[in-house]
């Protein structure tokens, strides 16, 4: 029987031992069994590395797809409003809560992402950018994604509540 270079025991009495079975060449009276071993172990060593790297790499490559994935269907919009709004504030509120009551959805619980913007974007409402450094809100039904700047996702917000407390027809 031969010894495991991993741990020392007899290979024959365990599974797990990565090495085939250690060959004694005998030469006259002295067994050349250390030279082997070496051998071995670098040649274990080889193949661990190689595997771990290539475990490594298929690894990375799933994650890079994933990142990609999400990253697209966050990019997915179906039904994207867009408009200007006119200097005179009551009428444009007006404007703006005729906008967003396009895209309130009281029969569907919503996604709701929020962070501070990184690229500037237009707000899918009042389509000002948003700027880099300020909040910015990114809200998701099953149809439907929208980003919004602060102002646009307070009034969002009272026309999902005011939707919410009518009576269903």
């Amino acid at each position: 029987m031969s010894h495991c270079p991993k741990s020392g025991r007899v290979a024959g009495r365990i599974r797990a031992c990565y090495a085939p079975p250690l060959k004694v060449l005998r030469v006259g009276a002295h067994s050349v069994r250390a030279v082997e071993f070496e051998q071995q172990a670098t040649s274990i060593a080889a193949y661990m590395v190689a595997r771990s790297a290539a475990t490594v790499s298929r690894s990375l490559a799933r994650i890079e797809t994933s990142r990609l994935n999400i990253a697209a269907t966050r990019r997915r919009r179906w039904h994207v409003i867009r408009g200007g709004s006119s200097s005179d504030t009551e009428a444009a509120t007006a404007r703006l809560r005729g906008r967003v009551r396009l895209l309130v959805n009281a029969n569907e619980i919503p996604r709701i992402f929020s962070g501070y913007c990184v690229e500037p974007k237009p707000c899918d409402i009042c389509d000002r950018q948003v700027l880099p450094g300020s909040t910015e809100y990114e809200i998701g039904f099953s149809t439907l994604s929208f980003r919004l700047d602060a102002e646009c996702f307070t009034l969002w917000q009272e026309e999902m509540l005011r939707a919410a407390k009518q009576p269903k027809r």
